[in-house]
């Protein structure tokens, strides 16, 4: 396969003309495709360090790809920070409450890693406002008989439809009605709203047995139901329905431009541990994402 320049002048915009690839490498979990535009390590086996190191890099030196991102446990920090990574949040005991959890990346272009100067100090306002939020809960009730459900494989229909109906584009094909199925069956629980049998919004906890770590993610609303505070509904209650699950930290990775998730997140008591630039794209262009994270168990 040839190898691929990366590009310095990118728009840091992307379209939904595929998926990226998940693929094993070895006993690890990789994540790579030109629609993020990066190797994404999601999930690192002790057996493959450090030779996993120079095959990200293989990867992205092939297809030409302008970021590698890796979610890594402690003792392997140093080796990637070596080869020119940097780290950009840290989740303390995030595996198995006991190894703090890294997000490190290494960027091949001057493009990928800029971010503007209006856009940062838009960053740095949605971040100060989520703050001053922090652990203001709210009782909320719901004026409309709202109902919050674990969503089951007959609901995989309603569920993609519902996100074809909110994101542009989306990092994972969760368009897809087989894809929320297949997750459905493995480490992924799916939760919705319902109003009048109508799903109305939706979230997802991905378990991670054994880190006994938890990503609460895929949060999405529709547009006619939002402002009624869905997203806080949704996380409180998955977070109650992790307790049986023996999570020890639950995280998420939210827009860095979203006022909602953030305030959501702050609001249940979630610490901010840092920001992931130009990491993920959604919504039509790669955004930068806030990471937070909460302990179940002090």
């Amino acid at each position: 396969m040839a190898i691929k320049t990366p590009n310095e002048t990118q728009s840091h915009s992307c379209e939904q003309d595929q998926f990226d690839t998940v693929e094993i490498y070895n006993k690890s979990m990789i994540q790579h495709g030109p629609y993020n535009d990066r190797v994404y390590l999601m999930k690192l086996s002790h057996d493959d360090f450090p030779a996993i190191i120079d095959y990200l890099d293989t990867l992205a030196t092939t297809h030409g790809y302008s970021k590698l991102f890796v979610k890594i446990p402690a003792w392997a920090t140093e080796e990637f920070l070596i080869k020119g990574y940097r780290t950009e949040a840290i989740i303390p005991r995030f595996y198995g409450s006991a190894i703090d959890g890294y997000f490190v990346s290494r960027y091949r272009t001057k493009a990928r890693k800029h971010v503007p100067a209006p856009l940062q100090q838009q960053m740095k306002k949605v971040l100060r406002t989520a703050l001053n939020n922090k652990g203001q809960s709210k009782n909320i009730t719901s004026a409309t008989a709202d109902i919050v459900e674990l969503l089951k494989e007959k609901h995989a229909d309603q569920l993609a439809a519902l996100y074809r109906a909110v994101f542009q584009t989306y990092p994972f094909p969760i368009f897809d009605t087989d894809y929320i199925k297949q997750k459905m069956k493995k480490d992924t629980r799916f939760y919705g709203v319902f109003h009048n049998a109508d799903l109305i919004a939706a979230s997802s906890s991905e378990l991670d047995y054994d880190g006994s770590n938890v990503e609460f993610t895929d949060f999405a609303t529709l547009p006619a139901h939002r402002g009624g505070n869905l997203s806080y509904v949704l996380l409180r209650y998955m977070e109650s329905d992790m307790k049986p699950m023996k999570m020890t930290t639950g995280y998420t990775i939210a827009r860095s431009l979203s006022y909602g998730m953030n305030i959501t997140f702050c609001r249940r008591g979630y610490r901010y541990a840092g920001a992931l630039v130009n990491n993920t794209c959604i919504s039509g262009n790669i955004q930068s994402m806030n990471v937070y994270y909460k302990h179940f168990i002090e």
